[in-house]
Formats: structure tokens, C-alpha cells, sequence
């Protein structure tokens, strides 16, 4: 049994991440009033390069470009429900995309880099993912696949 919620859409994974709380409404709810979204991150991986964030109040997608064989450029953007009316809506939005861009830049992209390096260094004959990465496995399977198509060559 794997302990995140995935499925594929033909290439493309989702994963669905849980808050703990999420069980709260079982004792509190009846069923038909269960909710997902309050308690859930739900990332669209769009093969080959794309990332679609569903968040309770927004969206987020991600670009990822290869520049060259060690390399990549990514962009994000956050999309609101609503153009923000208010500077403390703006300032709102402005404060989400910054701890979003903080957290990448400090821990999530330099991560990446150290394993990049690693990669390239050949010490490693091949890469296996944790039962807790259904999804990256679909994701590379699906990515895999196409390179390898006739068509692609």
C-alpha cells in the first residue's frame, strides 16, 4: 500500500497530499459533506515539463525549460480566484509567491543541484524511487516512453 494518493492520466501523474486533519471531519460530517480541498495539495505533473499546484485559495503552474543536458530554467506563477481589489489583497498574494520563491531558492532547488551533481558524476548506476513516489516513477516511465518513441527519432 503507498502512502500518498497518485493516478495517472495516461503520461500525466497526480498526487494528492494530505493534512493530517483531514480525518477530523469523519467524526464530525456526514459523508456527502467530506471535503478534499481544505485539507489537500493536488499537483498535476504535465508531461514533459509542466506542474499544475491546486491550492485551497489558488493555483500555481510551474514551467521547467531544459537549457542543456545539466540544466533548466524554471517559472512559476500564482493565479487568485479574483484580481486583488485592496493593497492588503495584493499584499496577500505578494507574500504568498515570495515564500514560495524562499522555499524553492533556499532548500527545494539547491537539494536538486547537490543531486544533479551526483547524477553527473556517474557513481550512481541508476536511481530508485521510495514507494512514497509513485507518481516520479509514472512521471519518468512516461517522459522515458516518449524519447524512445520511433517518433521521436
Amino acid at each position: 500500500m503507498c502512502d500518498v494518493l497518485f493516478d495517472g492520466y495516461g503520461p500525466h501523474p497526480r498526487t494528492i497530499g494530505l493534512r493530517k486533519d483531514v480525518v477530523d471531519q469523519f467524526a464530525t460530517k456526514p459523508r456527502d459533506e467530506w471535503r478534499l480541498l481544505p485539507f489537500s495539495t493536488t499537483q498535476y505533473f504535465l508531461v514533459p515539463n509542466g506542474l499544475l499546484v491546486y491550492q485551497l485559495d489558488h493555483v500555481e503552474v510551474w514551467r521547467v525549460t531544459p537549457l542543456d543536458v545539466g540544466s533548466c530554467r524554471v517559472s512559476t506563477s500564482i493565479f487568485a480566484p479574483t484580481a486583488p481589489t485592496s493593497e492588503k489583497a495584493l499584499n496577500y498574494w505578494k507574500r504568498n509567491l515570495d515564500i514560495l520563491l524562499d522555499v524553492t531558492g533556499k532548500e527545494d532547488f539547491p537539494l536538486q543541484e547537490q543531486v544533479q551533481a551526483n547524477l553527473a558524476s556517474g557513481a550512481l548506476p541508476e536511481v530508485v524511487y521510495g514507494r512514497i513516489e509513485p507518481a516520479l516513477v509514472h512521471l519518468h516511465a512516461s517522459i522515458n516512453a516518449i524519447v524512445d518513441a520511433p517518433e521521436a527519432r
